[in-house]
């Protein structure tokens, strides 16, 4: 996640010029590595939703495949590369695609007005650090992020709806100077910043010990590498 605010701000208004001019995509470390927890810091609360169902439904998917082919040597392994293979795809998507819903998001609120909104805070900072700690507590039933998180979700998107004081105009020109006075809304500072993310990362760890807990039950090599591998994107992801 990025951490210096004005570095953020301009790093997201160069992103944008190039797909205003060019339609290319810059990647988004930020996006790719983080994921969900970018898009709710981000208040991107439906994408975040969609985006944690998607990365559910493919890890089920991969890891149901994996565990039908039998050249893995066992079926356990065999999920355990579907699973590796799903987060890759995410970090991929996430990355390459993340700069394009967020722009796209913005200019949704900046018609809404909360670029003027008074009190209005642009990321929700006290979200991702939930999704964070119930992503390291639920790493057994992952299930339980969905309905939870969309709940809470609600909630920030009511509080944020409350501080609206005119009618939208969807018909706006979305200017530079308009984005970057959203971007601007509610800077954290980069030291209270660093020490969330330590934070959050300490959190996300927790949840790869829950799968080096099954490195215990009939290891194997095979089994031990996929774990290994697992886990580091488990911590960074």
């Amino acid at each position: 996640m990025i951490i210096d605010p004005n570095k953020s701000t301009t790093y997201y208004l160069q992103a944008f010029d190039k797909l205003d001019t060019s339609g290319e995509h810059t990647f988004n470390n930020a996006a790719a590595y983080l994921g969900c927890l970018w898009m709710l810091y981000r208040k991107m609360y439906l994408y975040a939703i969609l985006a944690l169902v998607f990365q559910m439904i493919m890890t089920v998917i991969l890891g149901i495949v994996g565990k039908k082919l039998t050249f893995f040597g066992d079926a356990e392994t065999g999920q355990y590369i579907g699973h590796v293979i799903s987060i890759i795809v995410s970090i991929k998507l996430f990355g390459n695609y993340g700069n394009s819903l967020y722009y796209r998001d913005i200019k949704s609120r900046i018609a809404k007005g909360y670029h003027v909104a008074y009190d209005y805070q642009a990321t929700a900072l006290p979200l991702a650090i939930l999704f964070s700690v119930m992503r390291a507590s639920t790493a057994a039933m992952p299930i339980l992020l969905i309905p939870i998180i969309s709940l809470v979700a609600w909630f920030f998107h009511y509080k944020d709806s409350a501080l609206l004081t005119q009618q939208p105009n969807y018909d706006i020109i979305i200017r530079p100077d308009l984005v970057q006075q959203y971007l601007n809304r509610g800077s954290t500072s980069s030291s209270y910043m660093q020490s969330t993310n330590y934070c959050v990362y300490f959190l996300s760890g927790v949840a790869a010990i829950f799968t080096a807990i099954k490195l215990f039950d009939n290891p194997s090599p095979a089994k031990i590498i996929v774990t290994v591998l697992n886990m580091i994107l488990t911590v960074i992801v």
